[in-house]
């Protein structure tokens, strides 16, 4: 969804890391705006009672879990909507990523195969996304390189395995 922000605000898009979620440079808020706007209505926004406000950012996921539980989201993107609201600082958000990282362990350099990496834009993005990229690169209204770009950098092969995939063969 941030994605299509940048492509409905900005009128291009890309495929951003994590860092980019939690830049505080103008297309990256916007797209993480837009992001909140679509998931989390004011009405459910309401929900989350100012009064049990954690004094403590560890207790912030707990906080807003009502929320992130309901409309699917992760913490993040429903602290980001309290901060447009006003009703959490951009320093408070800052330290909760700052405990949150400290408490995650780190993803391991090694690991699993990658032989269905061209199905890993399916589980990303979504199947309607994918699809929409497919059929614009075979109506030759984006190329190869952009294609990739599109489906999180996916190789030539992989896009051709992604195609074979959605084609049963």
């Amino acid at each position: 969804m941030h994605e299509l922000g940048h492509l409905i605000l900005h009128k291009a898009g890309s495929i951003d890391g994590i860092e980019d979620f939690r830049s505080h440079e103008k297309n990256e808020t916007e797209a993480n705006q837009f992001v909140g706007q679509v998931f989390i209505p004011d009405h459910l926004l309401n929900r989350i009672d100012d009064a049990t406000h954690p004094t403590e950012v560890s207790g912030l996921e707990r906080w807003v879990s009502v929320v992130s539980q309901h409309c699917g989201v992760s913490t993040d993107v429903v602290l980001i909507r309290l901060m447009d609201a006003g009703r959490v600082s951009q320093n408070e958000y800052n330290e909760y990523r700052e405990w949150r990282d400290r408490i995650t362990p780190p993803i391991p350099a090694t690991g699993g195969s990658r032989q269905y990496r061209h199905r890993e834009p399916i589980h990303i993005f979504g199947d309607r996304y994918v699809r929409t990229v497919l059929g614009a690169l075979s109506e030759r209204l984006i190329t190869i390189p952009k294609a990739s770009t599109c489906l999180d950098n996916i190789q030539l092969k992989d896009i051709r395995e992604l195609e074979r995939y959605y084609a049963g063969v």
